[in-house]
Order: structure tokens, then C-alpha cells, then sequence
């Protein structure tokens, strides 16, 4: 029979986590006792299981993550949170009206978005701060939504871009706060990191952005490779997706916006509070289709632009290349349901069983994935989360590069290359000729046929040769002749 001492060495064996069942019986009994616990047999398992909870071990360290770097990462990001909760001194006066995102938050609800609570506090404290550093020019803030990158997101607010801030447009080549410029817009990478104003987009870049398909990186000072080159970093090729965004995706119901009488032609405002109370709130059912809603952006033509361009002033040279028509204007307000078959869905939320008088329609864009715009009683919102990627039905190929350019030629080297090309095929076929008839006369009188004579480089070729030399120079003439000389040869080959 196994004595007392021996039992005990038996329990006191350690097990592959270095415990042993002595000790962890001997705490278990400590825990009955201390707890005083009087049903100690039937929560015994249960108690064995909270100490052996209590004692986990942490996981190994993984390796090639250092601990240090994400206890730091984890410290900048507690201290850039924390200092969003830091009450002002003095209350802020003036500046742009900040959007109540939590409000709207509800409705983005609707649509399947939603950052949550917390996090949707933040960005709210985030664009009020951006907001006390803004002159009240502005008026007012929108957050336009998030951009989702490879190492990094993008947090995007949207302002009127005021004219001070466009600068001299005519001469950037730029549109103005009428046109791809309308808004200015401030990126971050996180609610508690700093904000970026995004300098104003060029035609350029919004074209040049159309023929590349590329995730961002995070960084705005990244290059953007790829064909064709693209004119910036990423700051300007995220600015550009912006502006293609906005311009396919701001809708709303009929009725929000409209013409702006007082402005240039195609300008477009919000309509009147009274205007807006008599046609809204509306059922959802009824807006859960394309003809209920509109564009209340300018839409971008196919120079980038939302305008046509201005005409030239008297005296002006005429733009250089080859003439194109004039991109067709679109109208403003135009109605969803003139664009391509596909590019929307609409539906209500909550639908089904679950409706009701106070359901929101949903409008999502298939054409940009994450785009969706939200209409709930006499209220409607766009928002954008998404990689800024615009979807495509084929896979995505390159364009292929322009064709080369011509090598120089002076006048009447074409005209003096046919005839030196012409004198030598001809030669060659008369040469030909003789040979054949040399054969027959040599077969007719019973004897063998002679090997056809040299080619004697004919005059033409030394007369072209002259011409070059003298038009082109001692170097250029030389190389033209040569490739003269091979074509000529090649000639008498055929």
C-alpha cells in the first residue's frame, strides 16, 4: 500500500505548465475555507476552474512584435484620446457649425455603417476641434466619411473652399469654388491625429486618376506609381478620388436642393426650410426608386472638370493639338434614373415585417462600393466608407503607351528614300529577268548556267547618298545612308 510520503511525491509532480495537482488542490481547500462556503462539494469543479483561470500564464511573445513598440503605440494612442476629452478653458467663439455625427450616426445605421458609439464620439470631438481652428468662413463642416487604406485610414471632413485659399486658379490651371474646387477638404489618420487640408485638385489629376485603379498606402507623401504617371503624391491622387466620389455619389431626394437663380448657370443650393417641411417627410416606399432622387453635384466631364472650359480671349493663340468636340454639358439635378442601368440599389430600412411610418431609404452606389446616401423624414445625408476604388466588371488592365514619335526627317527625304528604294527594286527585277533568260539560253544549248555578276551599286544610291550629305550634314547624312544602303539591299534580296 503507497504510504503517505510516497502519495505526496506522486501529487507533487508538475505537470506541463509547471503546477502541481498538490498545490492547486491545497488552494482550491484555501478558497473553500476563506469563502466559507458551505456547498463546497457541488461548486468544487467550479472553483477548481476559477483557479486555474486565475493562474493562467500569458501567451508566449510572438515572435518579431516587439512588446515595447506596441506598449508605446498603445500609450500615443490612450494620450491622443485622452486630450480629445480636455475641456477649453474659455468656450470657443465663432468658427464653422460642427454636424451633430452622433445624429447622423443613426442614420448611417440604416445604411449597415457605423463606427460605434465610442468611436463615433471621438470623430465628433475630433472635427469640433478642427472646427475652433477654422475662421467662420467656412460655415460649416460635413464629415464626408473614411477612406480606407493599406497601412492607415483616412477620416475626411468636407468645407465651402473659400477664395483666398484657391489662390490665382487661371493661372494653376485649376477650377474654382464653382467647379472640381467647390469644397476644401482636411484628412486624419486616426480622431486624435492631427489634421491635413488637401491642396486643390487639377483637371489633370482627376484624368490621370481615372486610368490607374491603385489602394493608398496611408501616407500622403507617398508616390503614386503606375501608367500613366501620375502628376503628385498621394495627398493629390486621394484629393482626385474625392472629387470623383462626390461628384458620382451626392445625392439626394427631389426636393433638398435646388437651381440657384442668383448664381452662374448650374449652380446649385439647398431649398428653403418652408419648401422642404410641404414636400417632406415622404414614405420610404416612395423613395426606394431612382426617379425619386437627383444629383445635387456637378457631375464630372471627361477633361476633369465640372464646367466646359472658358472661352479664349481675343488675340489668344489657339490651344495646341488636335481639335476635340466640347464635352456635352450635364445638366444639374439630374435624376438617377438617367444613369447607366446597374449604378444604384435602393431599399428601405427597416423593411419587411419590421417597416414602418418613420423607415429610412437607402440609396447605395454600386459603381463606388461604400457610397450611400440616406433620406429619413425631412432629413438626408451622404456619407462614404470605402478604399476609394471604383468598381470595374473586367479586370483592370493598364493602358497601353501612345505610339513613338517619328524620327526627324528634313524636307524631301521621304520623296528622295522612294526613289532610291524604286531604282534599286527595279534593278533587282531586271537582274532577275537577265538571269532567267541567261538560264534558258544556257539549258536550250546543252550547257551549264553561269553564276549570276556582282550587283554594282547603282547610281540612284550614290545620287541619294550626295543628297544627304549635303541637306543633312557629314553625321546625320551618313546614318540616313546606311539605313538606305540595308533597305536597298534588303530590295535586291527579294
Amino acid at each position: 500500500m503507497t504510504s503517505f510520503e510516497e502519495a505526496r511525491q506522486i501529487l507533487q509532480k508538475e505537470s506541463t505548465d509547471g503546477v502541481c495537482l498538490y498545490d492547486h488542490l491545497a488552494e482550491v481547500v484555501l478558497k473553500v475555507l476563506s469563502d466559507k462556503l458551505l456547498d463546497g462539494s457541488e461548486s468544487f469543479e467550479h472553483l477548481s476552474a476559477a483557479v486555474k483561470e486565475a493562474r493562467a500564464t500569458p501567451q508566449k511573445p510572438v515572435a518579431g512584435v516587439s512588446e515595447a513598440a506596441a506598449r508605446a503605440a498603445q500609450i500615443n494612442w490612450a494620450t491622443s484620446a485622452q486630450s480629445l476629452f480636455a475641456v477649453p478653458d474659455e468656450p470657443p467663439e465663432g468658427g464653422p457649425r460642427v454636424p451633430d455625427l452622433l445624429d447622423e450616426a443613426n442614420m448611417w445605421a440604416a445604411a449597415g455603417i457605423s463606427f460605434g458609439a465610442s468611436e463615433t464620439y471621438r470623430i465628433f470631438l475630433a472635427v469640433k476641434r478642427l472646427a475652433e481652428t477654422l475662421p467662420g468662413d467656412h460655415e460649416t463642416l460635413r464629415f464626408w466619411g473614411q477612406v480606407k487604406g493599406r497601412s492607415a485610414d483616412y477620416l475626411v471632413v468636407e468645407g465651402r473652399a473659400l477664395e483666398e485659399q484657391l489662390g490665382d486658379t487661371e493661372e494653376a490651371g485649376i477650377e474654382g469654388t464653382v467647379g472640381a474646387n467647390r469644397y476644401t477638404y482636411w484628412v486624419s489618420t486616426g480622431a486624435g491625429a492631427p489634421w491635413t487640408q488637401l491642396p486643390p485638385v487639377t483637371p489633370a489629376q482627376i484624368v490621370a486618376a481615372r486610368k490607374i485603379r491603385r489602394y493608398l498606402t496611408g501616407d500622403l507623401d507617398a508616390a503614386v506609381p503606375g501608367y500613366p504617371p501620375f502628376p503628385g503624391t498621394e495627398r493629390n491622387f486621394l484629393r482626385a478620388q474625392i472629387a470623383r466620389i462626390t461628384a458620382g455619389t451626392a445625392v439626394s431626394p427631389s426636393g433638398f436642393f435646388e437651381a440657384d437663380a442668383d448664381a452662374d448657370p448650374g449652380e446649385i443650393k439647398a431649398a428653403e426650410e418652408e419648401a422642404i417641411n410641404e414636400a417632406f417627410p415622404k414614405p420610404a416606399s416612395d423613395l426606394a426608386s431612382a426617379d425619386a432622387w437627383v444629383h445635387h453635384e456637378l457631375e464630372l466631364n471627361k477633361l476633369g472638370r465640372n464646367r466646359p472650359l472658358p472661352e479664349p480671349e481675343e488675340g489668344a493663340e489657339p490651344p495646341s493639338g488636335p481639335e476635340e468636340d466640347p464635352p456635352e454639358e450635364v445638366p444639374p439635378l439630374r435624376s438617377l434614373a438617367e444613369d447607366e442601368e446597374g449604378a444604384w440599389g435602393f431599399r428601405t430600412s427597416p423593411a419587411g415585417a419590421g417597416a414602418t411610418a418613420n423607415s429610412a431609404a437607402v440609396a447605395k452606389s454600386l459603381l463606388w462600393p461604400g457610397a450611400y446616401a440616406i433620406a429619413a423624414g425631412r432629413r438626408a445625408t451622404c456619407v462614404y466608407v470605402g478604399h476609394a476604388v471604383k468598381h470595374a466588371a473586367a479586370p483592370y488592365e493598364p493602358p497601353a503607351a501612345p505610339p513613338l514619335r517619328p524620327e526627324w526627317a528634313p524636307e524631301g527625304y521621304a520623296e528622295a528614300l522612294a526613289e532610291a528604294t524604286a531604282a534599286a527594286a527595279a534593278r533587282a527585277e531586271a537582274r532577275a529577268e537577265a538571269a532567267a533568260a541567261a538560264a534558258a539560253e544556257a539549258e536550250e544549248n546543252g550547257e551549264p548556267a553561269a553564276a549570276p555578276e556582282p550587283e554594282e551599286e547603282g547610281a540612284s544610291l550614290f545620287e541619294l547618298g550626295r543628297w544627304m550629305l549635303l541637306e543633312l550634314g557629314v553625321e546625320v547624312g551618313v546614318r540616313k545612308w546606311v539605313e538606305c544602303e540595308m533597305l536597298q539591299r534588303l530590295c535586291l534580296k527579294i
